[in-house]
Parts: C-alpha cells; sequence; structure tokens
C-alpha cells in the first residue's frame, strides 16, 4: 500500500473516531482530506453523509450518501441512511424508494421496515405502514410495537 493510500487511511480513521465522538464538524473535515487524497472510498463518503445528518445539512449528507451509493450501490446501510434525510427534508417520494432497496438488499433489514412505514404513515398509507411495522416488530425493533398499538388498531 502506497503512503498516499495510507495517509488517507489515517484521516479517514480520525474523522470516524471524531464522528463517534460526536463532533461533527471535526470529523467532516477531517473525512474531506481522506476524500481529497482517495475520492473511492465509501466509508468517509458514508461518516461524511452522517456527519452532515446530524448537523442538520440534509441536502450535503444525501450528496455524501449519493457517491458513496455509487461507490457501492449494495451496500444498504446507506440506502437507509439516505432515505432518513429524505424524510428530514420531507421528501417522502425519494425515502420510500431507498427504504425499499435497503430491504431488497438486507431483506431482515428491521430498522428500515420500520422507517418505511413510518414514510408510508406520513403519506397517507396506513395499511403499508402497518404491514411494515409488523415485520419490523418480528425482527426485534420493540419501538415498531408501539406504532402497531397507536395507528393499527
Amino acid at each position: 500500500m502506497n503512503e498516499v493510500i495510507l495517509s488517507a487511511e489515517k484521516y479517514a480513521e480520525q474523522g470516524i473516531l471524531k464522528y463517534d465522538l460526536g463532533n461533527y464538524e471535526e470529523s467532516i473535515n477531517l473525512l474531506t482530506k481522506a476524500i481529497e487524497i482517495d475520492p473511492n472510498s465509501i466509508d468517509t463518503f458514508n461518516y461524511r453523509g452522517k456527519s452532515h445528518f446530524y448537523l442538520r445539512d440534509y441536502p450535503k449528507a444525501i450528496s455524501d450518501f449519493n457517491k458513496a451509493i455509487e461507490i457501492e450501490p449494495n451496500y444498504a446501510n446507506i440506502y437507509c441512511d439516505r432515505g432518513i434525510a429524505y424524510c428530514s427534508l420531507n421528501d417522502l417520494s425519494n425515502a420510500i424508494p431507498d427504504f425499499t432497496k435497503a430491504i431488497e438488499l438486507e431483506p431482515n433489514y428491521a430498522e428500515a421496515y420500520c422507517n418505511r412505514g413510518l414514510a408510508y404513515k406520513y403519506s397517507g398509507y396506513i395499511s403499508k405502514a402497518c404491514n411494515d411495522w409488523r415485520i419490523a416488530y418480528s425482527l426485534g425493533i420493540t419501538k415498531a410495537k408501539n406504532l402497531l398499538d397507536k395507528y393499527c388498531k
């Protein structure tokens, strides 16, 4: 492995550590340095997107998630994260297909079912929401039980 890649990995590791510590601005700075050196790392775009998300900069989060998906189109978590970002912008017409794609890639992805259920609920599709929450609950998402009790009687 050459020095350039090692340097990018070092910035990425430090950026992910800052993310884990909740220092999202510093995480973005370090991950941006990693991306400038190596623009083909899914983790750097994913964690930078998550950092943007927690700073409520949803368009930048979506942009980074888009880039991560370009690099690795079969990573379910990123579709789910992008779906949540779309929900934060009240863009449910893009959120639902992202949650659906995450579920296609990982059929037991409980959080994606729960999130898609919420997007369906806010889109007026209560029956579909209830179906997703039942699956999410059966896969271990306990908060889905509360949603089922409240909306799916």
